[in-house]
């Protein structure tokens, strides 16, 4: 059994899956398998998997229909054998001594559940931000569970898929699996359960993954659309998940409020489908992810989010179409 299953979703990156799987192979630390899924790309990706697989016993493929990342990384899963887990997206890339940096941090922290690291996020122009967790050590479930909101909306550590590895025994037991009906933050989703089945979760400083921002080809297959219910949503069980476990925290309530204002105005001052019964549908989809706040009323900040704000808050969703029509109608003269 290796220590390490390294699950790559594959969807049209020919042009970057060369270099993602070399900085693996390239390792000092050597026990890992890697498992490709190519959700049925249409580029060079498939025979790339294929040429790899053959030249190495301990990288393995599947060849899918495309059904999405989640989907996917679901079906790499079930062939994984390792110890741990980890997603590695197939236009990313390591450092040489990360995996042994990582076995280090692991048996340090005497085999946790989960394990947390930084990562590089690289623009196309080659700049270079680094995202790592707030804090290192060893944290149980509650210690960990405190801090998740605050320090999420501050770094956006806990809901990157890559900077983590998780312990398969954890998954299997638990049956963790990504939700393909997830638009959007389908990591984020999957490791708020990790999280919450995770007793003992270490975090390190170590950033060794280096994150390609903005490359081209959604692993999906589909055109991506930002619907921000879902955003909404995964914030809203992030919230239930840490009251749960650690009672009410005011601080959360603050963070929490504003980023459902950013969302919950930002829906409707993006809605490209502008129609009536879009514009109710997705008032009624926002309004039933907020059953804990009825208090909560959105806050505009320019004269537009204002009036919005006002007609959300009153319920008047016809003069909110009414309004957005005006308003379209303006922007196109």
């Amino acid at each position: 059994m290796p220590f390490l299953s390294i699950i790559i979703p594959v969807y049209n990156k020919g042009q970057y899956l060369n270099k993602c799987i070399q900085s693996i192979v390239d390792q000092s630390f050597t026990d890992w398998e890697i498992i490709l899924v190519d959700d049925g790309s249409t580029d060079s990706s498939p025979a790339i998997c294929d040429q790899w697989s053959a030249q190495h016993s301990c990288i393995k493929v599947i060849h899918q229909k495309n059904a999405g990342v989640s989907t996917a990384r679901n079906e790499g899963m079930k062939l994984a054998r390792g110890e741990y887990l980890q997603f590695t997206d197939a236009d990313d890339w390591w450092d040489v001594d990360a995996f042994q940096t990582i076995h280090q941090e692991i048996k340090y922290y005497n085999t946790p559940d989960l394990l947390i690291f930084g990562f590089t996020k690289i623009t196309k122009d080659g700049i270079c931000n680094l995202h790592r967790p707030e804090t290192t050590g060893m944290f149980h479930r509650k210690e960990f569970f405190y801090k998740l909101i605050e320090e999420q909306a501050k770094s956006g550590v806990y809901g990157c898929v890559a900077n983590k590895i998780l312990s398969r025994k954890v998954a299997i037991k638990n049956q963790l699996l990504f939700n393909p009906k997830q638009r959007l933050l389908e990591d984020f989703d999957f490791f708020l359960s990790a999280y919450n089945q995770s007793e003992t979760i270490a975090q390190s400083h170590y950033s060794g993954y280096f994150y390609l921002q903005d490359a081209e080809n959604s692993s999906s297959g589909a055109a991506f659309r930002f619907h921000y219910p879902d955003v909404m949503g995964i914030r809203v069980k992030a919230w239930q998940l840490v009251e749960d476990v650690c009672g009410k925290i005011h601080e959360n309530d603050i963070w929490l409020e504003n980023e459902l204002n950013i969302h919950f105005l930002s829906a409707f001052v993006n809605l490209e489908d502008l129609s009536l019964s879009k514009t109710i549908s997705l008032y009624q989809e926002c309004v039933s992810l907020l059953p804990g706040f009825m208090n909560y009323a959105p806050r505009g900040t320019t004269i537009n989010t204002q009036i919005i704000a006002f007609l959300l808050s009153k319920k008047l969703i016809i003069i909110l179409f009414l309004y957005l029509k005006v308003r379209q109608f303006v922007s196109s003269i």
